[in-house]
Parts: structure tokens; C-alpha cells; sequence
């Protein structure tokens, strides 16, 4: 009862209690002020504060990350001052070359695939440096009797095969008697006059039946290890198995000859870098040559990013690929050059006046600009770094005196537009190989020398096939009126062995049967005569007579056109390269990829 009272009393009070309106309001607007006062104080101008401190923070951030980068871009600069960029070492080059690799031995080597692997493998008593001059390789020591008869070679001392045996005079002896042995079947040739006497295990000499000053350039050879096929008979040495495994002395050894397809169409050849070399171990950790049939299955391997280099391709294959960033491309030119030789035996053409007629109506321009434009001149049988000084021209395009010559050699046109002479056309036989330059200075030379009134009728091999037989077939019996062939001069001028009449043979190379008594004399003395500048005068004289006589007409200059990957260092296209194989003889100096290395201060 007494809570209740409680509650009572507490409800009465209340009820009692007045209410101030206006003192209420009063005292609200007091509290509005005293907080809207308070706002300000304690934050809006903390407000405004913060934002000038976050400017001031802003701006410290900004140069403190200036300062930063500014390190950074002195520390990048101080690093590319003492680094640069180098080639990748141990890395792996390959290269797709076309042609068939049946052996492996560097005396058969037949195809741009198989001198690949022979550059790669073999060592060489004489190579040609970068400047395209003879230099030593396994000489080191070269003296000369006074009547240049005997050449008395030192070789090197610390030059191993691959399975470790020392290379001596006894491989070199060995490896020339080979050559001298027609039973031997080896491509390379002329060495039956020659005699070769070991003097002491590290001196071989050379004894020779007459002068011949560029004898030096002849010991080019690759040497083969008499340890290893010294017992067996030289007519079975191609078909021994060193043909699939071989062992050398060069800057790479062979790994494993790997067939791609079942056709060994594409084969592979591996090879891995002799870090015992003489001159230096290469750069290279591998070297892979990968033979393809055609120029089709190089592109398709580039392509394929199967290899990282190529050669042997056309100009039309060449121009495609410049167009490609992932490729640099290189024509060199070659010491050889494309001719058309003109048969001297043939009934028509061993008339001097009719020979001299197709040069005056051959615009080898034409011909030049048909094949892209960039090729070379060769209008003599000499390249430019074989011959100078007062050096002959070629007579000028002139088909009106071409068209005057073949009238006062009796052949005229009659009412057809044909050449006849005592009731016979003046037809001619043209041959080349397949190749598309050949068939394209073929196809431009016809349409010049038709200009004339002659008939021709033209034919191409393929010397590739066995079944057309183009060596027996047509070179030895010299089944042509012009034959448009390729002849591999090299780097010394003496031209003996193209132009003098002793080799206008079967298994000769005066493929022009080119015979005139005082060319034969001059060649014959250039050839014995060692003085340089001598030697120049008498090429000179041979060259303006060559002119005269008109056996061939020269139409462009070799080159060997190559593709690498431009991750592929060491090699521009500025080196002076006798024959395409010796592309290979800068190889210690070759690169796959980048490395950073820090310069010496």
C-alpha cells in the first residue's frame, strides 16, 4: 500500500510542474549557438587546416618520388655506361641448306649442305681469311725453293682430332696420296704430278713437275685422319661408315646424323663445338645443318622456326625476306660467275664472226636487271679482285653490228626473217641446268639473240636427276651449241684449267672447247710466273684476247645469298668469300641471343 501512496504523490508533483514556453525556446537558440560557435572552432577550421596539410604532404610526396626517379635514371645511366650488349655464349645456330647430304666425308662433298658440314668439321693446310686472302690453318711455317718446285710445309703441334689423337705430317701425307688416286673418286682433282715426302712428324714436303705459282691456294684441302682410314682400300674409302660418322679437326665435331623424314630428303646434321680447338673454342655450344630438297622446303623451315639461318636462296626468295623484321639478309659475291659458253667445236659457232655477233647482241644489263637488278657485273673471264690496273672492256651492246657480222660470215636473212647460209637455218642448241636465275638469263638471252633471225631451241636438266644423267650426258661430250653454266674461278686468276686448250677434254673444264694458240701460251707462263705484278700484265693480255675470241660471254657474278635471324650475331655480309662454304670460315665469332656484360674502365 505504501508504494502505491508513492506513486501517487510523484503523479500529483508532476502535474504540478509549469511549463515556460518562452524560456524553452531561450535556451534552445543558446544551445544552437554555443554549438554552431563550437562547429567552427573545433572543426571547420580543423577543416580547412587539413586541407593546406594535405597540400603540404602532396608536394613532399611529389619531390621525394622525383628524387626517387631521378636515382633511378642516374643508376640506369651509370649501368649502360659500364654495360653493353654482347652475343649469347653456348648457344645453338642452324642453318637450312639445299641439297642432299649422302656422305659426310669432305672428299665426296657434292652439295652446299655437304661442304657445310665439311667447313665445320675439317681443318685445312690454307684457308682464306675475312679479307678473302690465303692464310694459315694448319701451316705454320711455309718456305719455297728458289725454282718454286719444292714447298716445305711446318704444321702445327697442338692441332687434335676429335677422339683426341694428334694430327701430324702422316695425315696430310695420307689424305694427298688419296687425292692422287683416281680410284679414289674424290671431287677434288690435279694432284697426280704432285709429290709429297714426310720430312719429320710436323714437316711435309710438296715436289712439283713445273711452276705453278698458285700452288699455295691448291693446299685448300680438307685432311682426313690416317688413323682411322689408313688400312682401308681407297676405292671402299666413300662407302666406309666414317661417311656417316666422321671424325676432324675443326672447330665442331660430329654428334648424330638424324633422318627427318624416311626419304632422307631432310636430314640433320648435329654437331657440338671443340672447346679443344687450336684457334679457340667457338661461341657456339651446337651447330645443326638441316638438308632440305628445294628452295620451297628452306622457306618452310624458316618459317617453322626449324633453323635460324639459310643459304643458297634466289634473288626472288631474297627480296621476300627482306621484307620480314625477323630476318637480315646478305648477298656476297663469290670468286666465280656465270657464262655463256659458246661450243668453239660446233659446226656454227667455231665461226669467229658468228660468236662475236651473239656477244654484240647480248645486253647483259637485260640480263642483270631481269635477276633483280643487284647482281654483279662479270664481263671477263677474271673477277675484280683477280685482275687491275689498264683492265679491258667488253664490247657494247650493238645489234646492228651483230646483225652486220653474221651477214659477212654469209648467214642472211631470207623473206621469213631467218637466218640461212647455203640452204641451212641458223639454228642453235641452248642448254642450262634448273636453276631460276640460269632459266631466267636463258629466257632473256632468247629473246635478244631472236632479234637476230636465229632459231633456237632450248633445254633445260635437271642435274639433280640422276635419270638425265647431266654430266655423261651433256659436259663430257659437250652435247650443246651454248651451254649458260656456272664456273667456280677462285680467288687466284689463274683460269688454266677453263680456257687452256689441253682441257677442252671429256673430264675437263674447257667447256667452251676454246683453243687459240697464243691464249694457251699466255695461261701457260702466267702460271709459272711467280711475281705479282708480272702475273697481272699476262691475265690482262690472255683477258683482251679472251674478248677477241669471243668463246663465251660473261653475264653476272655468283654471289651466295643467306638469311639469318637477327638474334644471330658475328656475321654482317662484309666478309670477302672465295665459294659458299667458306661463309663458315668466321664461325669462332658466330652468336645466338644477347648477354649484358660490364665494360673495363
Amino acid at each position: 500500500m505504501a508504494s502505491d501512496t508513492d506513486q501517487e504523490r510523484r503523479w500529483r508533483r508532476f502535474q504540478k510542474i509549469s511549463f515556460d514556453k518562452k524560456q524553452t525556446l531561450k535556451r534552445i537558440r543558446k544551445v544552437e549557438v554555443t554549438s554552431i560557435r563550437h562547429a567552427h572552432k573545433f572543426v571547420l577550421k580543423r577543416w580547412r587546416n587539413l586541407r593546406d596539410v594535405r597540400r603540404i604532404v602532396a608536394f613532399w610526396i611529389v619531390t621525394v618520388g622525383c628524387l626517387i626517379a631521378a636515382a633511378g635514371l642516374q643508376l640506369a645511366w651509370d649501368r649502360q655506361s659500364y654495360q653493353a650488349e654482347a652475343g649469347a655464349l653456348g648457344s645453338t645456330y642452324a642453318e637450312a641448306a639445299i641439297g642432299p647430304i649422302q656422305t659426310l666425308n669432305p672428299l665426296f662433298a657434292d652439295t652446299p649442305a655437304e661442304e657445310a658440314v665439311s667447313r665445320l668439321l675439317f681443318s685445312r693446310i690454307f684457308v682464306y681469311d675475312a679479307t678473302g686472302n690465303l692464310n694459315y690453318d694448319l701451316a705454320k711455317k711455309v718456305e719455297v725453293s728458289q725454282d718454286s718446285l719444292v714447298y716445305t710445309i711446318t704444321l702445327r703441334s697442338d692441332v687434335s682430332w676429335h677422339d683426341g689423337r694428334t694430327l701430324t705430317a702422316d695425315d696430310v701425307v695420307f689424305t694427298t696420296e688419296l687425292l692422287k688416286d683416281t680410284s679414289t673418286r674424290a671431287q677434288i682433282r690435279g694432284w697426280d704430278t704432285i709429290d709429297i715426302t714426310k720430312k719429320d712428324d710436323f714437316v711435309v714436303e710438296f715436289k712439283l713437275k713445273s711452276a705453278y705459282a698458285p700452288f699455295e691456294s691448291a693446299l685448300t684441302f680438307p685432311v682426313l685422319p690416317k688413323h682411322i682410314l689408313g688400312d682401308v682400300p681407297h676405292e671402299s674409302i666413300r662407302e666406309h661408315s666414317f661417311s656417316n660418322t666422321p671424325i676432324g679437326s675443326g672447330p665442331f665435331s660430329f654428334r648424330l646424323l638424324q633422318d627427318i623424314e624416311a626419304s632422307s630428303e631432310r636430314r640433320f646434321v648435329h654437331l657440338s663445338a671443340n672447346k679443344d680447338y687450336y684457334r679457340g673454342a667457338p661461341k657456339l655450344a651446337r651447330v645443326q645443318i638441316l638438308s632440305v630438297p628445294d628452295e620451297a622446303a628452306v622457306l618452310n623451315a624458316l618459317k617453322l622456326n626449324e633453323v635460324n639461318g639459310a643459304s643458297g636462296l634466289s634473288v626472288a626468295a631474297m627480296k621476300t625476306l627482306s621484307q620480314n623484321q625477323r630476318y637480315r639478309t646478305m648477298s656476297q659475291p663469290i670468286q666465280g660467275g656465270v657464262y655463256a659458253l659458246l661450243n668453239n667445236d660446233s659446226e656454227i659457232l667455231s665461226d669467229k664472226k658468228v660468236r662475236q655477233a651473239l656477244q654484240r647482241a647480248t645486253n647483259v644489263e637485260e640480263v642483270r636487271q631481269k635477276l633483280g637488278g643487284d647482281v654483279p657485273a662479270l664481263d671477263l673471264p677474271y673477277t675484280d679482285l683477280q685482275v687491275s690496273g689498264n683492265v679491258p672492256k667488253a664490247p657494247s651492246f650493238n645489234l646492228n653490228e651483230a646483225k652486220k657480222l653474221l651477214d659477212e660470215a654469209g648467214w642472211k636473212l631470207d623473206d621469213s626473217g631467218t637466218r640461212m647460209k647455203d640452204g641451212k637455218e641458223l639454228r642453235l642448241s641452248v642448254v642450262t641446268t634448273k636453276n631460276d636465275e640460269y632459266q631466267k638469263a636463258l629466257e632473256t638471252l632468247l629473246g635478244q639473240w631472236r632479234q637476230l633471225g636465229i632459231s633456237i631451241d632450248e633445254r633445260v636438266i635437271d642435274a639433280s636427276d640422276a635419270t638425265q644423267n647431266f654430266v655423261q650426258a651433256t659436259l663430257q661430250p659437250r652435247a650443246y651449241d651454248v651451254l649458260i653454266y656456272q664456273l667456280m674461278i677462285g680467288r687466284d686468276p689463274d683460269v688454266f684449267a677453263f680456257w687452256h686448250s689441253s682441257q677442252a677434254v671429256a673430264r675437263g673444264l674447257n667447256l667452251a672447247n676454246y683453243a687459240n694458240d697464243l691464249a694457251d701460251d699466255i695461261l701457260t707462263s702466267a702460271r709459272s710466273t711467280r711475281g705479282a705484278a708480272l702475273r697481272n700484265t699476262k691475265h690482262l693480255a690472255f683477258a683482251r684476247q679472251w674478248l677477241d675470241d669471243a668463246p663465251a660471254i660473261g653475264l653476272y657474278q655468283s654471289t651466295v645469298n643467306s638469311v639469318v635471324s637477327k638474334s644471330v650475331r658475328g656475321l654482317d655480309g662484309s666478309d670477302i668469300i672465295v665459294s659458299p662454304g667458306e661463309r663458315f670460315n668466321s664461325i669462332l665469332y658466330w652468336t645466338v641471343g644477347d648477354r649484358t656484360i660490364y665494360k673495363t674502365p
